[in-house]
C-alpha cells in the first residue's frame, strides 16, 4: 500500500484521527480538561487541535514521504510520454509544475527539421534504388535492400536514442545527424568505387540518424501541456513533408541531371550529396541554437527517521501486508494490438 498514493492518504488520515484522540485525552488529564485561571476557579481549556496536528513531526514526516512518492509517479507519466502518450491527470499538482511555460520557438523548428530531413533521406532514393543497385554491380532487386536499410538499422537506434534522451538532447542529434550525414557519403561514393556494400552501409548509418524518438519525447518533455495536440500535429506533418519532398527532389534531379559527365554527380548519386549538405547545415544550426528543454529535477530519496511524536510515545502502526499485484501481458490488451495490427498492415501496404 506504501507504492500507491491513495494507501498513503488513507494512513495519514488513521495517523491523523489517532494523534487528535491522543492530544485530546493529554489536555484533559488531571482536571478534566479545566484549569485555573487568576485563581478565581476553573475554565474550559481551549485547545487548537487542527493546529497542533499540523505541527505533529509525524504528520509533517508522513506527508513529506507523501510528496516525495508523488513526485516518482511522474517517471510513468515520462514513459507514456516517450510513446506518444499524454496522461491528463488533473489531481497531479507536480505535473503541472514541472510542465513548461512557453518553449523554445528555434529548438522547436529544429527538432521538426530533423524529422523532416530523415523521411526525405529515407525516401529520396526510392525512384532511382533499382537503377543504383544494377549500377554498383548488384541487381535491380536489392532495391528493397537498399530502402528497407535504414528502418531496419532505426530499430536497434531507437533504443540507444531513448537512452540519450535522458540525458541529452542536444548531443544524441547531433551524433544521430552526423551519422546521416556519413551514410549519405558513403552511398554517394558506392558509386565510383563500384561497391554494393558502401551503398548498403551508407543506408544502414542513414537508418542510425533517424532521431524520430528523440523527437517525440523532446515534444513531450519541453511542451506545455495545453500545446502538446498541435506540437503532435506539427511532428506529423513534418513527417509527411518528408515523404512527398523525397519522391519529389529525386524527380527533379532526374529532370535537371544529364548522366555520362562521371559517376561523383549523377542522378543516383545526387540525391547523397544534396542530403549530406542538408545535414551538414543541420549540425551546425543544432550546435548554435538548439537549447537543452529545463528538465523537472529528480527527487532525492529521504531516510525515513523514527515515527515518534516529541513526547516519546510510540505510535501503533499497523502492519502492512504485501499485495502482490498480477500485471497484464500486452498480448492480453485486444484493444491496443488491435489497433497495432491496423498499424502495421497500413505501413505494410503503404511502403
Amino acid at each position: 500500500q506504501l507504492y500507491r498514493y491513495d494507501g498513503i492518504v488513507a494512513i495519514v488520515a488513521t495517523v491523523r484521527g489517532g494523534l487528535g484522540e491522543l492530544t485530546r485525552e493529554a489536555a484533559g488529564v488531571g482536571n478534566g480538561g479545566y484549569g485555573a485561571v487568576n485563581g478565581l476557579g476553573a475554565e474550559p481549556i481551549v485547545v487548537d487541535y487542527e493546529a497542533l496536528l499540523e505541527r505533529d513531526p509525524t504528520i509533517l514526516k508522513i506527508e513529506k514521504a507523501r510528496r516525495q512518492l508523488n513526485q516518482k509517479s511522474e517517471f510513468t507519466k515520462t514513459m507514456a510520454m516517450s510513446s506518444g502518450l499524454f496522461l491528463e491527470d488533473d489531481s497531479s499538482t507536480s505535473a503541472s509544475e514541472s510542465t513548461p511555460k512557453n518553449r523554445d520557438k528555434m529548438s522547436s523548428m529544429l527538432n521538426l527539421l530533423s524529422t523532416f530531413l530523415y523521411m526525405t533521406n529515407y525516401y529520396i532514393v526510392a525512384p532511382t534504388s533499382g537503377k543504383y543497385a544494377a549500377a554498383v554491380g548488384g541487381d535491380p532487386s536489392l532495391a528493397g535492400l537498399l530502402i528497407g536499410a535504414t528502418p531496419t538499422a532505426t530499430l536497434f537506434s531507437t533504443v540507444l536514442y531513448s537512452w540519450w534522451a535522458n540525458r541529452s538532447y542536444k548531443s544524441a542529434l547531433i551524433f544521430a545527424s552526423a551519422c546521416s550525414l556519413l551514410g549519405n557519403i558513403l552511398y554517394s561514393m558506392a558509386l565510383p568505387c563500384g561497391s554494393l556494400w558502401m551503398a548498403m552501409a551508407g543506408r544502414i548509418l542513414n537508418g542510425f540518424g533517424g532521431a524520430r524518438a528523440i523527437n517525440r519525447r523532446y515534444i513531450a518533455d519541453a511542451t506545455p501541456r495545453e500545446e502538446r495536440t498541435a506540437a503532435s500535429a506539427e511532428f506529423v506533418t513534418a513527417g509527411a513533408l518528408g515523404m512527398s519532398a523525397g519522391p519529389a527532389l529525386a524527380s527533379i534531379f532526374g529532370w535537371t541531371i544529364r548522366d555520362g559527365v562521371g559517376n561523383y554527380w549523377t542522378q543516383m548519386t545526387a540525391p547523397g550529396w544534396i542530403m549530406g549538405l542538408a545535414w551538414t547545415v543541420y549540425i551546425v544550426a543544432a550546435y548554435y541554437y538548439f537549447k537543452e528543454p529545463v528538465r523537472p529535477e529528480a527527487p532525492k530519496v529521504a531516510e525515513m527517521t523514527s515515527l515518534l511524536p516529541t513526547n516519546g510515545v510510540p505510535l501503533a502502526v499497523p502492519q502492512l501486508i504485501p499485495v502482490t499485484v498480477k500485471e497484464k501481458s500486452l498480448w492480453s490488451n485486444v484493444p491496443v494490438m488491435t489497433t497495432l495490427g491496423l498499424y502495421f498492415v497500413l505501413k505494410l501496404v503503404l511502403e
